[in-house]
């Protein structure tokens, strides 16, 4: 909660304040990670959903192999290795510190 609280003008009105948090809620839940969850949103673990960080992967490296000792958890690639990927940034209702990080193929 503080990544939210610490980063906006508390409203004195309990709607206005609610207004402020609800989109925070919903990017805690569907957007950030958890190490407590194993990499998983809430909303992964609760709905029992395949958490996104187990999908096969876009792997921008041309000559990298199916399975990558440094990262966890081991995930195959999708399609060929080498392919362009572009980061997109989006962010939730607009507020900049509700970012939504996603890599896609080019």
């Amino acid at each position: 909660m503080y990544e939210c609280l610490n980063r906006i003008v508390v409203p004195l009105s309990q709607n206005d304040m609610e207004s402020e948090v609800r989109p925070y809620f919903a990017w805690y839940n569907e957007h950030r990670p958890h190490m407590r969850h194993h990499g998983k949103t809430p909303n992964e673990t609760y709905f029992g959903r395949r958490p996104a960080n187990t999908l096969p992967r876009l792997e921008p490296r041309k000559y990298a192999k199916q399975a990558t000792p440094c990262a966890a958890p081991r995930m195959c690639i999708r399609g060929k290795a080498g392919v362009k990927v572009k980061l997109v940034l989006d962010y939730v209702d607009g507020k900049r510190l509700l970012p939504i990080v996603k890599l896609e193929r080019v």
